[in-house]
């Protein structure tokens, strides 16, 4: 029986991921890791994967720390990263290595299930130039603090606190933040910020983290 592994630490985007590939193939045993460790694991216990699913931020990876392990490996050419890092020099690295592909999160959703088709197949899958331009999304230093105070469930009066500034500055970075994202409230820019790989949800951030960015804007 064919066998994928997705390897995310994001439980919605993990869920959707296997999701479209049961649909596609119900065939498939589809197989879940959301750190470094867990991947680890699941490769040790099975001796073919058909296809992983690489996110390249899980815990216990850094940048491309995990796409070398698994290319050492000589897992690369079943490998498909799935991220939300848009990078350009981190995209070439990975096509001059040979991997089967880069898929960015935040691509439309019938793009997402046309390149999982095409990885199910054994297609090789990679963003244009255009596509990349496309998704990314300009914002400010003081933009991206909210963000990440807004993930961490605090409001505009604790972000002021944080950040130093008044909270009608802070009610204005966070109404820009919204119109920067395109989403009406909090929770959808939350979503939005993780899909395009501009902030992390962990249960043991703190708030001077995010305030630690920059010191200087207001």
């Amino acid at each position: 029986m064919p066998h994928v592994l997705i390897v995310d630490d994001h439980p919605f985007v993990a869920g959707a991921t296997r999701d479209i590939i049961l649909k596609k193939r119900p065939d498939m045993t589809v197989q879940l890791a959301s750190d470094v460790e867990q991947a680890r694991q699941a490769l040790s216990q099975v001796p073919q994967w058909d296809l992983i699913l690489l996110d390249l931020e899980v815990p216990g990876a850094r940048d491309l720390s995990f796409a070398q392990e698994l290319r050492a490996q000589g897992l690369h050419t079943r490998t498909c990263v799935l991220t939300g890092n848009n990078q350009a020099d981190f995209i070439s690295k990975i096509r001059a290595w040979k991997f089967l592909g880069y898929v960015l999160k935040a691509s439309p959703y019938q793009h997402l299930e046309f390149a999982l088709q095409r990885l199910l197949d054994g297609r090789s899958v990679y963003p244009t130039e255009h596509a990349i331009e496309k998704i990314e999304v300009p914002l400010t230093r003081r933009q991206l603090q909210v963000l990440r105070l807004i993930a961490q469930g605090l409001n505009s009066k604790d972000m002021a606190k944080v950040l130093g500034i008044a909270p009608g500055t802070a009610d204005l970075h966070r109404t820009a933040l919204l119109e920067a994202l395109n989403v009406k409230t909090a929770s959808q820019a939350v979503d939005k910020g993780v899909q395009l790989g501009l902030i992390r949800v962990a249960t043991d951030d703190r708030p001077e983290d995010a305030a630690n960015l920059d010191q200087g804007e207001t």
